[in-house]
């Protein structure tokens, strides 16, 4: 599969189960994605490092999720992002003891 043409990628509105996205998940995109819609899709939690490699992100919907709990500085590494669209979302930082 060619990988560096990949410049959107939409999930919305699949269930994707808790603890299936691991920090690598996105490894091989990461230097070309533009792109991520993840609306609908029945996270509850974003695994620390998950998008980490992901540089060339700058737009990221993760609308209409349950996800209470983010790693730290997950807002940090993702200050290049142009929109990132949490509609109904209420997060908390995941405490330093856990990760």
């Amino acid at each position: 599969m060619c990988y560096e043409q990949v410049r959107k990628v939409v999930m919305n509105f699949n269930s994707i189960e808790e603890g299936s996205l691991s920090a690598d998940a996105w490894s091989r995109l990461g230097e070309v994605l533009h792109e991520l819609y993840m609306g609908n899709c029945t996270l509850r939690s974003l695994p620390a490092g998950v998008f980490d490699h992901m540089r060339q992100l700058r737009y990221l919907h993760l609308w209409n999720n349950q996800i209470t709990v983010i790693p730290p500085k997950f807002f940090q590494v993702f200050s290049y992002i142009n929109y990132a669209w949490s509609h109904g979302q209420h997060w908390k930082m995941m405490p330093k003891a856990l990760h």
